[in-house]
Formats: C-alpha cells, sequence, structure tokens
C-alpha cells in the first residue's frame, strides 16, 4: 500500500461504506422482509433504514472524489506516470470499474434514499418487498464497491513503469474519437461540445417545465434520458475538445490530464465532476420515484428542479470559463 493523506482518508470511507453496507443487509432486510405494512415493526425498519442509507450515501459522495485525490497523489510516485491515467495502469481493471461503479452506486443509493423518505412521510404506499429489493440492490454495490478501493488500496503495486496517456490519446482509433465519431460523423470533435452545451440548456428547460405543467412518469423518464446522454456527451466535450485546449496540445485528448494540480487545481475540477454527477442523478432519482409511485406527486419538488439548473450552470462555467478565455484553439 502507498501511504498518502489521501489513500488513508479514502481507505477510511471504504472501511465505513464496507461496514454500513453489511449492517444494511443483516439488519434491515430480514425485519423488511416479514414486517406487514401498518405494523410498528415495519415502520422502526424503515427509519433504520433511511438512517444507515443516508450514511451509506455520504460515505460514497466522500469516496468517489477521494478515490481521484488518491490517484493524483500517486502520480509523482508512480514511475512513467504523468497524470492519473498512467496510475490507473497499475491496477485498470480495478480503477475502471470503480470509476463506473462509484458513480452508479451513488445514484442508486440516493433513490433509495428518496424511495424511502417519501415512504416515511406517507406521501405513497409501497411495498415492504419493493423496499426490500431496492436496500438488497445498495448494499451489494456499495459493497463491491468499497471491497474493490480497499483491494485497490492493499493490493501488490508493480514496480515497472507504466505507459501514460500520451500514446493513446492521441491515436486516432481512442475510445472519445470512435464514441463520438459513431453519432456526429467526421467533425466530431468540433461538434460534440456545442452538442453538450445544447442538451444541458434542452435538460434545464424540459425539468422547469415538468416543475410548471402538470405530473406525468413519461416526461420524467424522458428528463432522466436526457440526463444520461448529456452526462456521456459533456464526458466525451472534456475529452476531444476541452482537454487539448487547456493543455496546449491539439492531439492531445486526455481529460485525466485535467485532474493534475498542474493543469487544473482539484478543488475546482472534483466539484465539477459533483456538478455534472447531481445534474444527471437528480432526474434519474424523479423518474425512479415517478415509476414506483405514479400517482403520488412525490417526485415534483422545485428545490429539485432549482438543483438540477444550478449544477448545470456550475459544471459548465467551470469548464466554459477557462475554455472561452484560452488562446489556442
Amino acid at each position: 500500500m502507498i501511504v498518502t493523506p489521501s489513500s488513508v482518508a479514502f481507505g477510511f470511507v471504504c472501511l465505513i461504506g464496507l461496514l454500513i453496507g453489511l449492517v444494511l443487509v443483516v439488519a434491515t432486510v430480514p425485519r423488511l422482509w416479514r414486517a406487514r405494512p401498518g405494523r410498528t415493526g415495519l415502520e422502526d425498519s424503515l427509519v433504520l433504514g433511511l438512517v444507515l442509507g443516508q450514511s451509506l450515501l455520504a460515505s460514497q459522495l466522500l469516496a468517489w472524489p477521494l478515490l481521484y485525490a488518491t490517484m493524483v497523489s500517486y502520480v509523482p510516485l508512480t514511475r512513467g506516470a504523468m497524470c492519473v491515467f498512467g496510475v490507473t495502469q497499475k491496477a485498470p481493471w480495478i480503477v475502471h470499474s470503480l470509476e463506473v461503479l462509484q458513480p452508479t452506486a451513488l445514484v442508486m443509493i440516493g433513490a433509495l434514499v428518496a424511495l424511502l423518505g417519501v415512504r416515511r412521510a406517507g406521501q405513497i404506499t409501497v411495498s415492504g418487498r419493493l423496499v426490500v429489493g431496492h436496500v438488497v440492490a445498495c448494499a451489494l454495490i456499495s459493497t463491491a464497491t468499497s471491497t474493490l478501493g480497499l483491494a485497490y488500496l492493499m493490493g501488490p503495486k508493480d514496480t515497472q513503469p507504466v505507459s501514460c496517456c500520451g500514446a493513446i490519446f492521441a491515436s486516432p482509433d481512442r475510445f472519445s474519437a470512435v464514441a463520438t465519431g459513431l453519432f456526429l460523423g467526421s467533425k466530431a470533435s468540433t461538434l460534440i461540445l456545442p452538442v453538450a452545451v445544447w442538451l444541458s440548456a434542452l435538460l434545464a428547460w424540459v425539468v422547469v417545465w415538468i416543475e410548471l405543467s402538470k405530473p406525468g412518469t413519461v416526461r420524467e423518464v424522458v428528463a432522466a434520458l436526457l440526463a444520461v446522454f448529456l452526462s456521456g456527451a459533456s464526458v466525451l466535450s472534456l475529452f476531444e475538445t476541452v482537454a487539448p485546449t487547456l493543455l496546449d496540445r491539439p492531439t492531445h485528448h486526455c481529460a485525466y490530464c485535467l485532474l493534475n494540480p498542474r493543469n487544473s487545481p482539484l478543488w475546482l475540477s472534483l466539484p465539477a465532476l459533483i456538478c455534472l454527477w447531481l445534474a444527471t442523478a437528480i432526474p434519474v432519482w424523479r423518474a425512479w420515484l415517478a415509476i414506483a409511485a405514479p400517482d403520488s406527486g412525490a417526485f415534483r419538488s422545485r428545490g429539485w428542479t432549482v438543483l438540477v439548473v444550478l449544477s448545470l450552470l456550475a459544471f459548465w462555467s467551470i469548464v466554459l470559463v477557462p475554455y472561452s478565455a484560452h488562446p489556442v484553439r
């Protein structure tokens, strides 16, 4: 294990997430499964599940940025690494799995907390087995994510030099170029950023329109799908357009380099990721509740709408202000 302040903090948060995930299964699932609606046992189990779910959400919300902070701290300690991408090559399948699982776990746990919250408030009637299914899914993905995080920290580190991002992200066959080219053709690298910005404006308009109109499950699902597409387009735009400009290297399409403190301070880059995640997660949560209880109206909240709009504004402000001020195009 390579010991840095960030890795110690990340390991502690992963351990807490693992323990809470196990407790969530052991303490709540049997009680929820046996409890009947209207009995005190069910309400007590819901309170316990809500408290543990909120703790699990907090631990995973800390673990995600701490993962990248840990990898940033490993860059000068990894032979051949010039950015975070080089660090990922020490255990690529674990790191890339964590990069997918951690934001996914956050979305799922947030949906569980929202479901338990509105069920506890008496606004909707949800079967105990549905709640149990959400609890089990969130506990399993949290346990898996935390276990992978601890395995990454505690596993043996290869001492061989790594190949960094230079050759990989300058290749025309890089993943971001292929993915954008499938949808936008030969001018994908110049079109992906405007497409992402317009998708953001469309998502903001849609969530405001839903807030001002009658509730509808289909509308919420459409907003959630739009948010997922926006998230993908935004990440691809960071690789294809934003990174080469901010790095002054037109052929270097590595968004991992933006996490380097020399290029972008962590107190800006990590909040940008969280804002993009919030703009994606909240529409998904609303759609999740709309499907679980289509007649309740519990998913309608002006605060959620405002948070989506503010998250989009914050993300693009962090990205576009330095991009538009940069002299190189």
